[in-house]
């Protein structure tokens, strides 16, 4: 059952009885059914004159006043928001307490209804806040709410924490308001601490209670069956009647974890004699939460991973103005990158996304407002009060976060536990405290040392230390893996995942970040991302999904195969709590479409389910199962594995077919009745073969020029070899059957280049070169046009390009898409990216305005299409790594990609630049056009 029909069958439960908690919606309940209010803006665009605005929103995004990131610029100082709204209260509330509830502002608010202040102004722009207007709201007649919001706090520390930070500033009502009816004597809220074992510890705060004489309690599941007996405590007197506890046991519960998400009810009442005065209900889970200091972190008693990022509540048109279906696509994106956990960064989130959090299975870190500096001792205890209590029965909160990255006031870290009966550890993003150290983009040689458990820290000119501290910290940094632009995220993160992976002081790591925080502008429609200062995600503004994505998707995989040989493969089980027999294990034959095949499918030749392997969490096994014979050609196998849930972990795919030419030989080596003929010009030799000509220069061996027919095709100056140069120092000529053979060779780092035109009209170029020591690439490479190319389809591993340090993520199949300008993070956000290099490609079709060109590489790690821009250099830090400028290379080593504060060198081993060895050779055909179609008699050869 849905907690929405859960949640349908408490509020029948509630209605029944006539003691419910009722609530009336004043604004919308999020950007999609935002609400009309009457609004005017004191300064900037739009401002000193009354029009709507829909609530909640933020001003900025619907052109009114100034948008800044980073900081209110003086102009912001004096910028705010007046708003009014009418509204109708129904009569029957007139015998009940009434509460004007805001759940998030930017950023001083101040309220009154009727003419009349509805209490002193609330300051803080994260945190849900409410008004008791019981004595100023007219039951049965219209009532007249007014607003002013001042984005700039009169209160600095504020300022300094939420709004001198790296993100965006906005200021408004950018979630729900309404108001809350309850009766003269009622629950204001419960705390819940539901053990892994069963026990379960209610904390109940009470208002108004004068004869209200007992609290009674029922669990339920989801559906509304009672689990265990009612429980309750019998007398509220004295100091019980603002406070009750009550206890009881449940036993052998369905505990909850990111993994088992099982969610319960607690059904509460308070009661004089036996008349309900009010009900409410809280859903929970059954979990306990353990830091065993030196060791790691566990889940009711199993220990736990975390494999998260770190999230903003954002939406380009909308700011951090949200919506359910806005919160439910950020949970399933992150669970499907096989995440399980979530970094509130840098505020506690809207309610939504934590309940999801719940349902789904996330585990989270709740964060204090405080991007490097910290609220007072005066407004932050009332904030941490807020935050707490708003959040503190979702089972899916493993700690609070008090600040980020020195934004901690120490003051504040027992004001947590007081209103948390569960007592969550408190963090201090970034530092070394209470038994965890979180440092911040170490480079890999520093977390070598916190793997260690010992503890490394910021100094103040940031460089970072280990310490001598004897503690055994847990090493869990709350941001790594920077993912600016299209660095960091899964480039080198399977070298800091090992690392990692092998330690016994090891708790997880959050990536920074989920999003390219990029918001749409509403006057030029544009979106913008602040230069460098925004685009950090591992997706796009909109969720688009970028390489990195696919790539922590495999790594993080909690169930990983290794292919060991034909029928035979090894099994690892990262999992805390599922077997792996809980998924399931299916598999394919697959035969992949030739070049001149109109499709990207992939015919199944056979298919079916493989009994899935009993091995434990943390274990590793063997799944073994023979393959059926078939008649038809087979180009690979594919093995998939689904989470108990239908969720897809990862698909393995594994090439069959030896060799690069993949059941298409029948288009290589086509017969043919032409003669290859040769002219020699004063600068070329011309090879013909029907109506294809190929010029060969005579003063650097490299192609010159291609035509077929009237069709002039403009790949040229190659096979070059990059970085290099090459001295032709003999070009010779010759016939081999029916074709021509032109042979190059050279002194410097091309050592030899054979040309052989095929009757057939296939164009093959064999090259030999040599290259030494340190080199961020090698290879061959062609010019071609960029303006000219549309798009490409090739058979090899895709969709996405790979660099070195980031060749995880992609897929062997037939993959296509339309030539796009997108530089990640940056510009275009059309993912795949079309320019960059590919790996394992058996052949590619180059679309262009002159025509087809068809590649087969052999013996080619790597296939380059056109030259990748990066943002400009001032902005792009270690992102932008050197790649030669062709149209078509063929590499036999690529570079690694860096991260915003670190050069690659630093994420790793396999972040290091390539060191050559000496000579390598390759092969590479082409043909110019569209393909001869080929004999159905081969297609399943």
């Amino acid at each position: 059952m849905t907690f929405a029909l859960a949640f349908a069958l408490g509020r029948a439960l509630l209605a029944f009885a006539g003691t419910d908690t009722e609530r009336l919606y004043l604004s919308g309940h999020g950007k999609d059914d935002a609400v009309p209010w009457q609004f005017m803006c004191t300064s900037g665009a739009q401002s000193g004159y009354w029009t709507n605005l829909v609530v909640p929103s933020q001003w900025e995004l619907h052109g009114f006043g100034t948008l800044h990131y980073f900081k209110d610029l003086p102009e912001a100082w004096n910028e705010k928001g007046l708003y009014r709204h009418d509204f109708s209260v129904p009569a029957d509330w007139a015998d009940r307490r009434v509460f004007l509830v805001f759940d998030g502002v930017m950023t001083d608010t101040s309220a009154e209804l009727n003419g009349q202040s509805a209490g002193p102004m609330h300051q803080g722009g994260y945190y849900q806040f409410q008004y008791d207007v019981t004595k100023l709201v007219k039951f049965g007649e219209t009532n007249d709410l007014e607003v002013t919001v001042a984005k700039h706090s009169t209160n600095e520390s504020v300022n300094r924490a939420e709004r001198d930070a790296d993100y965006w500033m906005y200021g408004g009502i950018y979630r729900p308001v309404y108001l809350q009816a309850v009766p003269q004597q009622f629950i204001k809220r419960v705390a819940i601490d539901a053990e892994a074992d069963g026990n379960f510890n209610m904390d109940v705060y009470l208002d108004g209670v004068t004869r209200a004489d007992r609290i009674e309690a029922q669990i339920q599941t989801l559906d509304g069956k009672n689990v265990g007996k009612t429980f309750g405590v019998p007398a509220l007197a004295g100091a019980n009647r603002l406070k009750a506890e009550l206890q009881t046991k449940i036993v052998s519960p369905r505990d909850w974890s990111a993994e088992t998400p099982n969610l319960y009810l607690v059904q509460v009442w308070l009661k004089d004699g036996d008349r309900v005065l009010h009900h409410v209900q809280q859903r929970f889970g059954f979990r306990t939460m353990e830091v065993r200091d030196g060791d790691g972190l566990y889940v009711n008693g199993h220990r736990v991973v975390l494999k998260g990022v770190c999230r903003h509540s954002f939406w380009p048109d909308s700011g951090r103005c949200l919506s359910e279906a806005v919160q439910r696509l950020d949970v399933e994106t992150i669970k499907d990158a096989n995440m399980n956990a979530v970094r509130m960064s840098h505020y506690p989130p809207d309610k939504q996304f934590l309940e999801l959090c719940d349902e789904k299975g996330l585990y989270v870190l709740d964060e204090l407002a405080g991007w490097h500096h910290y609220y007072d001792n005066t407004v932050g205890p009332p904030l941490v009060q807020e935050m707490v209590t708003h959040d503190v029965n979702h089972p899916c909160i493993l700690f609070w976060d008090n600040g980020n990255e020195g934004g901690f006031n120490t003051n504040f870290d027992r004001l947590f536990g007081q209103y948390d009966p569960q007592h969550r550890r408190v963090l201090h993003p970034w530092a070394s405290f209470d038994g965890l150290c979180t440092a911040h983009y170490l480079a890999y040689d520093k977390a070598e040392i916190a793997c260690t458990g010992k503890s490394v820290y910021y100094h103040k000119n940031q460089e970072l230390v280990a310490t001598n501290d004897l503690t055994q910290y847990i090493y869990m940094p709350t941001e790594f893996q920077h993912s600016l632009f299209d660095g960091g995220g899964g480039a080198g993160l399977a070298d800091f995942w090992n690392l990692m992976s092998a330690s016994k002081h090891i708790g997880g790591g959050f990536i920074w970040a989920y999003l390219d925080e990029g918001v749409k502008h509403p006057d030029t429609g544009q979106v913008d991302v602040a230069g460098n200062q925004a685009p950090d995600g591992i997706v796009g503004p909109y969720r688009q999904r970028e390489a990195s994505f696919y790539a922590i998707k495999e790594i993080w995989s909690p169930i990983v195969i290794t292919r060991d040989s034909a029928d035979t493969f090894r099994i690892e089980n990262h999992y805390s709590f599922l077997n792996a027999n809980q998924c399931r294990f299916t598999w394919q034959l697959r035969q992949f479409p030739q070049p001149d095949q109109n499709t990207t499918n992939f015919v199944v030749v056979r298919e079916g389910v493989v009994e899935s392997p009993s091995i434990l969490p943390g274990g590793r096994g063997t799944l073994k199962f023979d393959l059926p014979k078939t008649n038809g050609r087979v180009d690979a196998l594919a093995l998939r594995v689904d989470d108990p849930y239908g969720r897809r972990l990862w698909t393995w795919v594994w090439p069959t077919t030896s060799g690069n030419r993949f059941g298409f030989g029948s288009l290589l080596d086509a017969p043919t009745t032409v003669q290859v003929e040769s002219i020699a010009t004063p600068d070329a030799i011309e090879l013909k073969a029907g109506d294809l000509t190929v010029g060969i220069s005579k003063q650097t061996g490299f192609l010159t020029d291609v035509q077929r027919g009237t069709q002039h095709f403009s790949l040229a100056d190659g096979p070059r070899p990059v970085p290099g140069n090459a001295k032709l120092v003999k070009l010779s000529l010759k016939q081999e059957g029916s074709d021509r053979v032109v042979i190059a060779k050279y002194d410097g780092d091309l050592k030899s280049a054979t040309w052989r035109l095929h009757a057939n009209g296939w164009l093959q170029c064999d090259y030999t070169c040599t290259a030494t020591g340190p080199q961020d690439y090698y290879g061959v490479a062609f010019d071609y046009p960029e303006k000219l190319v549309q798009g490409k389809k090739w058979l090899g591993a895709g969709p996405y390009r790979v660099w070195k340090n980031r060749q995880q993520g992609v897929t062997f199949g037939v993959w296509e898409n339309n030539y796009n300008d997108t530089i990640t993070g940056w510009r275009g956000w059309i993912y795949p990216e079309f320019k960059g290099c590919f790996t394992g490609v058996r052949w590619l079709q180059l679309d262009t305005a002159e025509g087809t060109i068809t590649v087969v590489p052999e013996n080619v790690p790597f296939t380059q299409v056109l030259t990748p821009e990066f943002p400009p250099a001032n902005l792009a830090g270690d992102t932008a790594p050197p790649v030669p400028r062709a149209g078509l290379a063929f590499l036999e080593a690529i570079p690694p990609m860096g991260s915003k504060f670190k050069p690659a060198s630093a994420l790793g081993p396999r972040s290091q630049t390539n060191l050559a060895t000496g000579q390598y050779s390759g092969s590479v055909s082409f043909y110019f056009g569209e393909l001869p179609q080929t004999h159905p008699s081969r297609l399943n050869e």
